[in-house]
């Protein structure tokens, strides 16, 4: 391989980097699809264990793709193209405008974070690409500045953060403990636990991990649907790499980790599936599936750190799981964002076909036989199987069937709001022609450029299993499928015939489940604060008074001073200023400790 075909990791994600500032200041609206250009090539080109060593790059930076990599940068690429299509495509009215400028900006910054952590293979540029992936993602969620918007994207921000934070700290531990920006499995299995659970803290919210789940149901309806799909697929999915980057799989048997992991990622499955079953909004029901997703890869990852001798075969199986998942939720946010951009004049010839597609990867979600869901779970029978855990198989099993029920509420909350949006538009129609203002009946465009993009996706999607799996695999979960679609079709009839078994419970639990209780506790917390400082402050005033009485009191100057530099100190410059110094105290303390 050429030295100019290896520089190519560079440019993967320095491009959409360098791209981001004149979409801010640049009329363009295919800068985003742009960006995504190179890393598509590098993904096609680059042979496997390509590597780019750059000491000039922050600490020595070393990037590289091996086989895990490749198939994340590949898919990731691809969304990203297909994602900033639609964005060029179905945005452009607003084209002149600062918040489009903007939007485009974020979107290539957020861009090249997220490539930049998929090739970098030290701790400090995956670190990096993260945190610049996750703060410019904020401009997305509020792209729009409603206030349902805003609210989303304070408490995306603010989760984030946190994190971020862990992420960090976790890092530097696992650098200050290996000696080294690039431990291989070995060093990792001497690192301390705490250092790996601020790891796991870090990327399990980003990976909405309960109870760190809270801000994805807000976030994704919130989002315009280019960067849900993207921030629901390429992103949510550097998470996972991440714990297969930075965790010692294949290296040490660690059953306690390994049933740790298991417990928190079934539970976030089990825990996500009927929450999202009350929801009332599409988007919502399928970020709760996400979560459920994400929790049910966590339980693969737990179960290699359990079984080293698995750990081939576990991450061929978690890596094309998470492929497949990624390209069925880019395809339903995206077709998602079709049906709501179409005019009445094309919603009637599309609409049909558009079902038809989200029924299809809806079916394909859920695992249904002759779809890549149904290899997905195929290839994960090696690590269920060893399992030793005889209780795990039965959870399992309840949670295929919810899956199937959570996609079927799905598709018939899509089939619902198309008949609405139908409705409406005819209605609108109508009184358009009554004013002799109707339009000639024809699609726009620009929708049709992502409406082609779309249907490739589908149809990429639907060639998975019949290019890479076996026939064996064919047929797999056919009738759990079944049966759990037999369920579904029974609640229909019956409340057809007006007895709705779990209607009472639609809309019971609101997006963010947790989220109010833990305001609450938020509130109560700084009440109490608030109490204690009131009691601190009114205990210093009766003993200053006390002072004052006994002729020692303070000189004026210096109590007038007091209150100035209170208030200075409270500022947030000297704050952050104060926060950032501390930090890089105790870095170099923790560095210097751990390295002697």
């Amino acid at each position: 391989m050429s030295a100019s075909a290896t520089w190519l990791l560079l440019l993967l994600w320095a491009w959409p980097l360098l791209l981001a500032p004149l979409a801010a200041r640049w009329r363009s609206a295919w800068l985003p699809a742009l960006g995504a250009l190179p890393a598509l090539g590098a993904a096609l080109v680059l042979p496997v264990d390509t590597r780019l060593a750059l000491p000039w790059l922050l600490l020595g930076s070393e990037l590289g793709l091996d086989a895990t990599g490749r198939v994340v940068l590949l898919f990731s690429a691809l969304l990203w193209l297909l994602a900033g299509v639609f964005a060029a495509a179905l945005m452009k009215p607003g084209l002149d405008s600062f918040p489009r400028r903007r939007f485009d900006a974020f979107f290539l910054l957020a861009m090249s974070g997220q490539l930049w952590a998929v090739v970098g293979l030290d701790v400090i540029s995956f670190y990096v690409g993260f945190a610049i992936m996750g703060l410019a993602s904020y401009a997305l969620v509020v792209a729009d500045g409603s206030a349902r918007a805003l609210r989303a994207g304070r408490l995306y921000l603010a989760m984030t953060v946190v994190g971020e934070v862990a992420l960090f700290a976790g890092l530097v531990s696992i650098a200050a403990q290996s000696a080294t920006l690039t431990p291989t499995p070995e060093l990792l299995a001497r690192v301390s636990g705490p250092a790996l659970a601020l790891v796991l803290l870090g990327l399990g919210v980003k990976a909405a991990i309960v109870p760190l789940h809270l801000w994805l149901p807000l976030t994704y309806p919130a989002a315009p649907a280019a960067a849900t799909a993207v921030l629901s697929s390429a992103m949510i999915k550097v998470a996972l790499l991440g714990w297969l980057r930075w965790l010692p799989l294949g290296a040490v048997t660690w059953p306690g980790w390994s049933l740790a992991l298991v417990i928190i990622g079934l539970v976030t499955a089990l825990y996500a599936l009927p929450i999202g079953l009350m929801q009332r909004e599409s988007k919502v029901v399928l970020a709760y599936s996400s979560i459920s997703k994400m929790g049910f890869l966590l339980l693969l990852v737990g179960l290699m750190l359990g079984q080293p001798d698995l750990v081939g075969v576990g991450i061929l199986a978690v890596i094309f799981y998470a492929t497949h998942h990624a390209l069925c939720k880019a395809g339903l946010f995206l077709g998602l964002g079709l049906g709501e951009q179409q005019t009445f004049s094309s919603a009637r010839r599309a609409r049909p076909w558009l079902l038809a597609g989200l029924g299809f990867l809806a079916l394909t979600l859920a695992g249904a036989p002759l779809t890549s869901g149904a290899l997905a779970k195929y290839l994960t029978k090696p690590l269920l199987q060893e399992t030793p855990w005889v209780w795990l198989d039965p959870l399992l099993w309840l949670m295929t069937l919810t899956t199937v029920a959570l996609m079927a509420r799905f598709f018939w909350l899509v089939y619902r709001d198309a008949g609405a949006r139908i409705e409406d538009g005819a209605t609108l129609g109508q009184a358009a022609s009554d004013r002799q203002d109707a339009q000639p009946a024809s699609p726009r465009p620009a929708f049709i450029a992502p409406l082609i993009g779309w249907w490739l996706l589908v149809g990429l999607i639907a060639a998975l299993p019949w290019v890479f799996g076996p026939a064996s695999a064919w047929l797999n979960n056919a009738a759990n499928t079944l049966f759990a679609l037999a369920l579904c079709a029974l609640v229909l009839a019956l409340a057809r015939r007006g007895f709705n078994p779990l209607g009472t419970l639609v809309g019971r639990v609101p997006p963010g489940d947790l989220l109010p209780l833990v305001l609450r506790a938020s509130h109560r917390l700084s009440a109490a604060a608030a109490w204690l400082w009131h009691g601190w402050q009114n205990g210093r005033d009766r003993l200053a008074r006390r002072l004052a009485g006994s002729g020692l009191e303070q000189p004026a100057t210096e109590a007038a001073a007091h209150p100035v530099v209170e208030a200075r100190l409270r500022a947030w410059p000297v704050a952050g200023a104060l926060w950032l110094a501390l930090g890089t105290l105790l870095m170099f303390l923790l560095l210097a400790g751990e390295m002697r």
